[in-house]
């Protein structure tokens, strides 16, 4: 399908963008939506030109297929035309390959992923916002907020210092696990690494350890 190359927005019906054949990522449907419905259509999706399908804003097509469907109005930077929607698309590029394709697909969302967040940073931001009344469409709920907060404010924690020892101002670590912050102190995280040195030992590999520390669970 590949034709012009050259990088630009161009308006194509909703119902002719297609998604790519395999994509992992899942989506939290009513956040985008809740994004869309305050903010408007802001990031446009990607097409390949070579195969003629997405590679980028499938999250984004989802919403705006299912706001279509359930009657509500276009939204800002889409425009009905004749009963249907058009949505700004990023045209011009090309994959060179299928696993081109499903690499930069994966890429587009891992690296958003990759960088992290400065979480004290984010907490104030979300804290100025929810004070301004402003917290609709940024994607946290009530109970995910309340959770972050808490998260955030058990850190009497410190990174540990360059050498890898506590900050002398403190004996708790913290420990990441997915969203969750876990303070444990100096002497719980050195149990912890001697047992787990020690199961290496016994297995000759981390698979299985965090079952066996929780009693067998999988």
């Amino acid at each position: 399908m590949t034709t012009d190359l050259k990088r630009r927005l161009e308006p194509m019906p909703l119902a002719a963008i297609t998604a790519a054949e395999k994509n992992p990522k899942k989506h939290a449907d009513e956040q985008i939506g809740a994004s869309i419905g305050r903010f408007g259509y802001v990031e446009p999706v990607v097409l390949d030109e070579r195969t003629g399908r997405l590679v980028a804003g499938h999250g984004r097509i989802q919403a705006l297929r299912r706001a279509r469907d359930k009657g509500e109005p276009a939204p800002e930077g889409v425009e009905a035309r004749d009963g249907e929607w058009l949505v700004p698309v990023m045209r011009g590029w090309a994959s060179k390959t299928d696993a081109e394709a499903q690499a930069y697909l994966i890429a587009s969302n891992r690296l958003t992923e990759a960088g992290g967040w400065e979480w004290g940073d984010l907490a104030d931001m979300l804290k100025e916002l929810e004070a301004q009344g402003s917290l609709q469409g940024v994607g946290y709920s009530d109970d995910e907020l309340a959770k972050f907060y808490a998260s955030i404010e058990s850190e009497a924690l410190l990174e540990p210092n360059e050498s890898g020892e506590p900050n002398a101002s403190t004996d708790v670590l913290k420990v990441r696990f997915g969203k969750w912050i876990l303070p444990i102190t100096a002497e719980v995280a050195e149990r912890f690494e001697s047992r787990l040195k020690s199961w290496i030992a016994k297995s000759g590999t981390t698979h299985g350890f965090v079952a066996d520390l929780l009693g067998g669970a999988r």
